[in-house]
C-alpha cells in the first residue's frame, strides 16, 4: 500500500480505494492526473457534481479572524450557562409541591 500511496501522492485508506483509483486512472487517463494534482477526493473523481462541490469548498476563503469568532461563541455559551446557574433549575418556582402534584 505504501508504494501505491507514493505513486498516487495521497493516503489510501483501503484496497477498495486503491482499486477505485486504478479504475479511474485507466478510464480517464491524463484527466485523472490533473484531478490528483488538484487534490480532488477519490470518491469525487469522475462525478461532476461532487467535483464541483469540492472546487467550491476549496475556493471559499477562511476568515482571517476565525479565532475571534470562535472566542465570541465560547464566551456567549459560557455566559448562557452562568445565567442558567444563577436562575436555578428550570421550573423552579415558589409553588408548593402539593400544588405541583395536582397540576401534573
Amino acid at each position: 500500500m505504501a508504494q501505491a500511496e507514493a505513486y498516487y501522492g495521497r493516503e489510501i485508506e483501503d484496497h477498495d480505494e486503491y482499486w477505485h483509483l486504478k479504475e479511474l486512472e485507466q478510464r480517464y487517463g491524463r484527466q485523472f492526473y490533473q484531478w490528483i494534482e488538484e487534490g480532488v477526493p477519490t470518491r469525487a473523481m469522475g462525478d461532476p457534481v461532487k467535483m464541483y462541490a469540492h472546487r467550491v469548498r476549496k475556493e471559499t476563503p477562511i476568515p482571517w479572524d476565525i479565532e475571534l469568532y470562535n472566542q465570541k461563541s465560547v464566551q456567549r455559551n459560557v455566559g448562557d450557562r452562568a445565567r442558567e446557574r444563577r436562575r436555578g433549575p428550570a421550573g423552579e418556582t415558589s409553588v408548593p409541591e402539593v400544588v405541583r402534584d395536582v397540576v401534573s
